[in-house]
């Protein structure tokens, strides 16, 4: 035995949990009860427990529940968990009812669990109750599925056992423990089953329940000494789905894969037809994630493709899909280019989207000397000619159906221009509403190429910056109403003295962060009677990576009010000036984060109480 595990080296436990086992029929006794003639002195327990204090076990979890003495004046709990005379603090409640619960979702496996309840009075004061003696509850070794779900869809799943005393654990479908998997209880208090198999479930048994106990060895001979059983309701969710890999009910041709729901988790063996019949006919294949290659019908009709499903339980689930051949009219080709869609290398990416089985592209309308190919939906054109507009053409065609000609285009640059940023860098988070120095550097391949031209892209179009191998432009960075990722790009040319030019163009992604303040409530322009108090409500929101909120304040009338955290969701109380009339009033709010301050306007009207009041 390991003398490091709570209680393996008392054989008194061991004898006790022998006897709660023996004498225990369900998950726990209530504890004796009390006396207390006050409730609230313990000098004298003469009467029962005044909160009759129960805990019970059960699916991992012990449930406190007691009942709240009238008229004592009682605020609120504290909930303890008691071990070696000492108590441990578990919880506390200040919502107090006639009936009270409190559930403890991790007890002490497989030893008895002391639980106690002490009231709370005015002010928070601790009511004198503390000595009530605890409930106690025996808590089983606790068995989850390591996933810690409830259901399964496979008969083998990793287990864990948790057991703060005994020497080895048990786990059985079986309550008899006729044929249990066994292992012994490790120093952090667990045991791990690995692939544990829950056993055949034939027909359409929809749960079973695995049962654990944990064994103390006695050792000289001794038969071991078993502790209470736990046991764990699994619900069997075998119910696979077929569908296209990619979640799309069109197809290029008379034979497709199939992706089976969760993975084909528990699918021991599946077959696939285009009717009833045919699926009842069809040979059974491996269980997989993925069916490769299965047949459908040559139609353009639209079609249903029939399952069938062999559990690793024993029992058959059924699933259909409707196919029906793609028309190719959704087919998309595109070109992927920077904004200003000029290429400085004649090898430019193309993506595609098209149920399709074979393709063509060419920089001709005819398509002169360009064969048909399979599709790819990622795929290279290399550019032909001199540098220029370059218009590209493209066509896909199914088993059934052609699609249109698409196109589109790219400038060939044709020279090796480059630009880039120096400031700001890319990923940089920058202050809205402030201004601040972009700047960069631009080379030339060509001493005859010069740069004659940088024009940066701020958000609002093309505009010129100063300079050319070192360029410089001034932004005034906008203020939005939330941090937004912002691309900004910028565009050199080189040109010589005929007239011929090239363009190289950069772009990063910069991140705008705002200072925010906004009141929400009241609503511009509302009617607020005078002599009352309303609640002015707001929202502020600090920089990214910059100063914390530290403040909010704001003017009503002239009335200054400060507002408590949390400042992100702000409200202060407004008692508005008495009097008659009717009045214009603006309501400022301002927020301060470190050396910054932004503040928030809206305008409501003061006006004379309602009759009577």
């Amino acid at each position: 035995m390991k003398p490091n595990r709570l209680s393996r080296c008392l054989t008194t436990l061991a004898c006790t949990l022998l006897s709660i086992a023996a004498f225990v029929p369900g998950c726990a006794d209530d504890p004796a009860a009390p006396a207390f003639d006050n409730p609230f002195d313990p000098r004298n327990p003469a009467a029962a427990d005044p909160l009759d204090l129960r805990a019970v076990y059960a699916d991992g979890r012990v449930t406190l529940s007691w009942i709240t003495p009238p008229g004592r004046g009682i605020t609120g709990y504290v909930v303890h968990w008691v071990y070696l005379d000492n108590n441990y603090e578990i919880g506390r409640l200040t919502t107090v009812t006639a009936a009270m619960t409190f559930v403890v979702e991790e007890p002490v496996a497989n030893t008895i669990n002391e639980y106690r309840v002490q009231a709370l009075g005015a002010n928070g004061a601790t009511a004198a109750i503390s000595h009530v003696v605890p409930a106690t509850v025996m808590v089983p070794p606790i068995v989850r599925l390591a996933s810690g779900l409830g259901e399964v869809r496979s008969r083998h799943q990793d287990l864990i056992v948790r057991a703060a005393a005994g020497d080895y654990a048990q786990i059985d479908v079986d309550g008899g423990f006729t044929q249990p998997a066994q292992a012994e209880i490790q120093a952090d208090s667990t045991v791990f089953f690995a692939s544990f198999d829950l056993g055949p479930r034939p027909g359409t048994a929809p749960a079973c329940t695995v049962f654990a106990r944990a064994a103390f060895d006695l050792g000289g001979g001794l038969p071991p000494a078993w502790s209470l059983t736990d046991t764990l309701p699994l619900t069997i969710n075998f119910a696979p789905t077929i569908l296209r890999p990619d979640s799309t009910t069109t197809v290029a041709e008379p034979l497709t894969d199939l992706a089976v729901s969760h993975g084909g988790a528990g699918v021991d063996s599946m077959r696939f037809g285009t009717s009833p019949e045919d699926v009842a006919a069809a040979p059974w294949r491996p269980g997989a994630a993925l069916a490769t290659a299965v047949e459908l019908l040559d139609t353009v009709q639209e079609q249903t493709v029939y399952a069938e499903f062999l559990a690793d339980f024993g029992f058959i689930r059924s699933s259909t899909l409707a196919l029906v051949a793609d028309p190719l009219t959704a087919a998309e080709f595109r070109l992927v280019l920077p904004g200003n869609r000029v290429s400085l290398v004649r090898e430019v990416p193309v993506r595609s989207e098209a149920q399709a089985t074979e393709m063509r592209i060419s920089q001709y309308p005819d398509f002169a000397g360009s064969a048909w190919v399979p599709y790819a939906d990622r795929f290279e054109i290399v550019l032909e000619g001199e540098p220029g507009l370059k218009v590209i053409y493209a066509q896909f065609r199914n088993h059934w159906y052609e699609s249109p000609i698409l196109t589109d285009f790219v400038i060939l640059s044709g020279a090796s221009v480059q630009v880039a940023f120096t400031h700001p860098t890319d990923g940089l988070i920058l202050e809205g509403g402030t201004t601040i120095d972009v700047a960069g550097v631009a080379t030339t391949f060509d001493g005859d190429f010069p740069i004659t031209r940088v024009q940066v892209h701020l958000g609002d179009g093309w505009q010129d910056a100063n300079g050319g191998d070192n360029w410089e432009a001034v932004w005034d960075v906008p203020r939005l109403a939330a941090d937004t990722t912002w691309p900004i790009g910028a565009l050199a040319r080189a040109e010589n003295a005929g007239g011929v030019f090239y363009t190289g163009v950069a772009w990063i992604n910069v991140t705008i962060s705002q200072l925010t303040v906004a009141i929400t409530a009241p609503a511009p322009f509302a009617e607020i009677e005078r002599g009352t108090t309303v609640a002015i409500a707001g929202t502020a929101t600090p920089f990214l990576a910059g100063a914390p909120l530290d403040s909010v304040v704001v003017d009503a009338a002239g009335q200054r009010l400060s507002a408590a955290p949390p400042l992100d969701d702000w409200t202060v109380d407004w008692t508005t000036p008495e009097g008659a009339g009717t009045t214009p009033v603006e309501i400022t709010a301002w927020v301060y984060a470190g050396a910054d301050s932004l503040s928030d306007r809206v305008q409501v009207t003061l006006v004379a109480p309602a009759p009577g009041r």
